[in-house]
């Protein structure tokens, strides 16, 4: 509709143009205050003469005579008289021009007979030129006649040109006039309630022309036009900030197909939709409005509706302080607002810290502030926001400064209610408070407290503190000593912790370890910041027991001596034991000259037994049995490794291993029996002497027991966990020594054999003697236990923590144990070294 051209030109640019009684004017000298010139055209370019052109202030978009109107019909008391309006007439090339306009926002507007109006709003500055083209649209007016089937009065049906909202209404005769359309073609449609549409073109060419439509009929329809309404928008409304636009239709017979709108009345839809007519416009411009709704049903029947609003100027910009929470007095804290400004931008923050009356601060166009709040208390914080335009909004809010949390101190008491004034007691009881109560922290005097502390997901635990001086933080840390079987533990932490400046000792180990801190199933987000862990010395491993000996064996029993001129002797018995000796053999029979009987072996495969002596005129002695043979020695056990095992969230050291079983001596074999001896005449007979019983074998010593590991030294023991840890101190004990391994059982010893018969000499065989017993073997030494690990930091399982400035201060690793002894095996195997790491797992 309109074009705008805007050039700044200096006090030596000449330019062409046309005072304010259309006469052209030669170029500007340098003295020339500010001008306001242009050229007013139709859309092919032509230029337009005898254009009225107006010029008045305006504020915010809007003219000042609007302006004046609305504060007249508000209080016609406050009326004025004739406003600054000046007006132009272009000349024959269609320029304009105004001298001495001051600097300021203005209005616009070209009017021409036969054309649409055109305005523009503008900006003059000092000492300088400006030019502002127009472009008015030609217009002229379109007439006929419609008629309505069997009618007597033709009043009242609508005619307008499609797709616009130039429209006009029949008179009784039929006849309309539509005004003010823009040259060119223009699809007209007639229509009225209970009539069928009829639709003709018609073409204007020029300005003011009139042209006459052929005759439109409309026959008598069933089908009823729908009805539109409009929603009239909720003020206040703003310009470049969309207007809600809320249309509806109904259709007695039928649906509404499709919603159109006009936002600016010019003629030309805007916007359309198939199922709705509700949307949005943003007006660039301030001051009043008209937009236009139209429905369609589906049989093509139109309805349409108008609402009248007003665009305001410049909207306020919009503040929000955001809520800092407690304030702890004496802290700088940041505050910070959400501002904005929906058509321009905040351009300066002004802060009244006491809300009396006096801004503070000033940060321009940042929307943050720091401010130490000194006392306990509640204040009004005041925030005034300013726009690029001027306008302001004000907004507050509360600040209470003080600790949303529960104190804690060695002069305490656990009755009392754990405010900075009637302190708790104890850490524990702070923490049971703090869960209750919803309070994020707890504030820890400086002292020591002999408790375990179980840290609580989302509560900070914050050390250091001084009590008599506002609770504000020292640099000596709250120290919390764990009584023996007891340890600091924070499991399950997954939102914010934060625990600072706090020293936790472990007085004692735990399961035979020393924990500092225990932390499992947590995150990072628990945090730990200029802590201190100390953990004692660990215990160390159990020794072996030393092994028991094996049995000793028996000796063998004598062989019974013969009786000379009659009875044998017997054999004697073998000793008795694991592996028993064999029994000697009887002497040869008195009835003849019998031989002797063979001694019987030793038990588990020992020594064999001695053959009989022959009988006879000559008779000989029984065979000694054989010795056992003795037993194998264990072999010695080996050592355990250093590097533990974890059970149940706890680190368990290992044990050497156990030496081997010594295996038993066998048992000697009984001596053979002597021959017996026997003469005819004159008769006379003897039996032989018995052999002696061989000795049992010793039995196999046992095994040496394995000596334990030594338990672990940990100041920070992590399970599934991974705290951030910052500038914090790490200070282990020394690991557990390892267990001694036991000693190897001796072997058992062995039985002797014994001495077979040997009466009757000369007469009779003597009895062979019993073989002596094997020696049992010793048992192997047992392996000893590793020595126990110190360690900074121990994770198991998880992600690795974040360590950031940590100062680590590490024990001895725990010394190894000695292997166990063994008198005729091997000596177990010497433990190693504990483990001594920073970070280990």
């Amino acid at each position: 509709m309109r074009t705008k051209l805007l050039y700044t030109l200096f006090a030596l640019l000449v330019i062409v143009g046309c005072d304010e009684g259309g006469q052209s004017t030669n170029p500007l000298p340098q003295d020339t205050p500010q001008v306001l010139t242009g050229t007013v055209r139709n859309p092919e370019g032509a230029a337009l003469s005898n254009v009225v052109v107006m010029l008045q202030p305006a504020v915010d978009g809007v003219a000042v005579t609007v302006l004046e109107l609305g504060a007249a019909l508000k209080d016609p008391a406050a009326a004025r008289g004739p406003s600054a309006l000046r007006t132009a007439v272009t000349d024959e090339d269609g320029r304009y021009l105004f001298n001495d306009v001051d600097p300021g926002s203005y209005l616009l507007e070209g009017r021409l007979a036969d054309h649409l109006a055109a305005s523009d709003d503008l900006q003059m500055a000092l000492a300088e030129t400006t030019i502002v083209d127009i472009d008015l649209v030609p217009t002229g007016t379109v007439s006929g006649n419609v008629l309505r089937e069997n009618a007597s009065s033709h009043v009242g049906s609508l005619v307008y040109v499609e797709g616009t909202s130039y429209v006009a209404v029949t008179d009784a005769a039929g006849n309309y006039a539509i005004v003010h359309v823009p040259v060119g073609l223009s699809n007209l449609r007639a229509q009225h309630p209970g009539f069928v549409d009829d639709t003709e073109t018609a073409t204007l060419t020029s300005a003011g022309e009139e042209v006459v439509a052929a005759n439109m009929l409309l026959q008598l329809s069933t089908n009823i036009a729908p009805v539109a309404s409009i929603t009239p928008p909720p003020g206040p409304l703003y310009r470049n900030v969309p207007t809600p636009l809320t249309g509806s239709g109904t259709d007695a017979d039928g649906n509404i197909v499709l919603y159109e709108w006009d936002f600016t009345d010019d003629g030309a839809m805007d916007w359309s939709d198939p199922s709705t007519g509700v949307t949005s416009f943003a007006y660039p411009n301030s001051g009043p409005v008209t937009a236009k709704l139209r429905v369609t049903d589906d049989d093509g029947a139109h309805g349409l509706a108008a609402v009248q609003f007003v665009i305001d100027g410049n909207q306020p910009p919009t503040a929000s302080i955001n809520d800092p929470g407690t304030v702890a007095p004496g802290q700088l804290t940041l505050f910070s607002a959400v501002t904005g400004d929906i058509d321009g931008s905040v351009v300066t923050h002004e802060w009244d810290f006491e809300d009396d009356g006096t801004y503070d601060s000033n940060t321009g166009a940042i929307a943050s502030v720091s401010h130490t709040y000194v006392d306990f208390g509640e204040f009004t914080l005041r925030l005034r926001v300013t726009d690029n335009d001027g306008a302001q909004t004000e907004t507050t809010i509360q600040i209470i400064a003080g600790f949303d949390a529960i104190f804690v101190s060695t002069a305490g008491n656990d009755l009392d209610v754990g405010s900075p004034a009637a302190p708790v007691a104890t850490i524990a009881q702070a923490l049971a408070l703090a869960l209750a109560q919803g309070k994020e922290s707890v504030l820890v005097a400086t002292g020591t407290y002999v408790e375990a502390v179980y840290f609580l997901d989302g509560i900070d635990v914050l050390g250091g503190r001084d009590e008599l001086s506002a609770w504000d933080e020292t640099a000596s840390p709250s120290v919390a000593q764990a009584p023996a079987g007891t340890v600091h533990t924070a499991e399950n932490i997954s939102s914010s912790t934060d625990i600072r400046l706090m020293q936790l000792e472990a007085t004692a180990g735990i399961s035979g370890n020393s924990v500092g801190l225990f932390a499992a199933n947590s995150t990072s987000l628990l945090s730990f910041t200029t802590c201190e862990f100390i953990s004692a010395s660990a215990q160390s491993g159990n020794p072996g027991i030393p092994a028991t000996p094996g049995i000793d064996g028996a000796d063998g029993a004598p062989g019974e001596p013969a009786n000379c001129n009659n009875e044998h002797g017997e054999g004697g018995n073998g000793g008795s034991g694991v592996c028993a000796g064999g029994a000697g053999g009887r002497g040869g029979l008195e009835s003849g000259n019998d031989n002797g009987i063979g001694g019987v072996g030793g038990s588990c495969g020992g020594g064999s037994g001695g053959g009989g002596g022959n009988g006879g005129s000559n008779p000989s002695s029984g065979v000694p049995g054989n010795d056992g043979t003795p037993g194998a020695n264990g072999p010695s056990g080996t050592a355990g490794s250093n590097s533990g095992s974890i059970v149940a969230s706890n680190w368990v050291p290992l044990w050497g291993f156990t030496g081997g079983n010594g295996t038993n001596g066998t048992g000697g074999g009984g001596g053979g029996g002597g021959g017996a001896w026997q003469q005819n005449f004159p008769p006379e007979s003897s039996g032989g002497n018995g052999g002696g019983g061989g000795g049992a074998g010793g039995g196999a010593g046992s095994a040496g027991p394995a000596g334990q590991g030594g338990y672990g030294s940990f100041a920070v023991f992590l399970d599934a966990a991974s705290p951030t840890f910052t500038d914090c101190r790490f200070t282990s004990g020394s690991g557990g020594a390892g267990g001694n391994g036991g000693n190897g059982g001796n072997g058992g010893i062995a039985g002797s054999g014994a001495s077979g018969g040997f009466a009757c000499s000369g007469d009779v065989g003597y009895g062979g003697s019993g073989g002596d017993g094997g020696v049992g073997g010793s048992g192997g030494g047992g392996g000893a236990g590793p020595g126990g690990p110190s360690i900074g930091i121990y994770t198991h399982a998880g992600s690795a923590p974040d360590v950031v400035n940590p100062v680590y201060t590490l024990g001895l690793p725990g010394s190894g144990g000695i292997g166990g002894a063994s008198p005729g095996g091997g000596a177990g195997q010497n433990g190693a070294t504990g483990l001594g790491m920073n970070i280990g797992s």
